[in-house]
């Protein structure tokens, strides 16, 4: 039952714990080695994990739902490149995707894309303040929360200690790797469509 009602949070439960992860260095840092007090050095903490993961995160989220907005403000801009694809696809196989009744399905989709989108930014903001108030209680009682987890395990002392290496490697990896290869990858197709739109300019020159 408490699973199932903390469904709903699950993104805020998840994304605390993964920045939790990547911060714990500079936690047991801050509190053991610097002697800061816990809630202030997690309050530090909660500020760089805004500027550096959450406010990137909400403006991607906001050039998306400034895209799906322009959509629904105005159907021709998708209606447009979707006639032209559909056009293509019956030069190449004789079927007819520009029906009547494909574009009326295409149409009355809109209205509800619109809804799902303004449930998606409800849901986005929600698990936003979880999990900034999950974060901060997960950095100030990190130590203890990681000793009693690690004895719910069901090995010896050392086993646990790997076991719960291997999943802090694990998340940081993912979390770090993931948006890095994006931005690669981003950068990559960016030069590369650079190229080919600056090459047809050379040679017509």
């Amino acid at each position: 039952t408490i699973f199932a009602e903390l469904t709903p949070f699950l993104g805020g439960l998840l994304g605390a714990v993964t920045i939790y992860v990547l911060l714990r260095r500079q936690m047991w840092f801050l509190s053991e080695r610097r002697r800061w007090r816990r809630s202030l050095a997690a309050s530090l903490l909660l500020g760089e994990a805004i500027f550096f993961f959450l406010v990137p995160i909400s403006l991607i989220v906001w050039m998306v739902v400034d895209k799906i907005q322009g959509v629904a403000l105005d159907p021709q801009s998708v209606i447009t490149p979707v006639r032209h694809v559909a056009g293509l696809i019956q030069q190449k196989t004789g079927y007819d995707l520009w029906s009547e009744s494909n574009l009326q399905s295409v149409l009355g989709y809109l209205p509800r894309a619109g809804q799902w989108l303004v449930g998606g930014i409800v849901n986005f903001a929600v698990n936003l303040v979880v999990l900034l108030f999950v974060l901060y209680f997960m950095l100030i009682g990190g130590t203890r929360m990681e000793n009693y987890c690690r004895a719910m395990l069901p090995f010896n002392a050392t086993v646990a200690r790997n076991v719960t290496n291997e999943i802090y490697m694990i998340v940081r990896s993912n979390a770090i790797g993931i948006p890095l290869i994006a931005v690669v990858q981003g950068s990559i197709s960016g030069m590369r469509v650079t190229s080919s739109a600056a090459f047809p300019a050379r040679c017509s020159g």
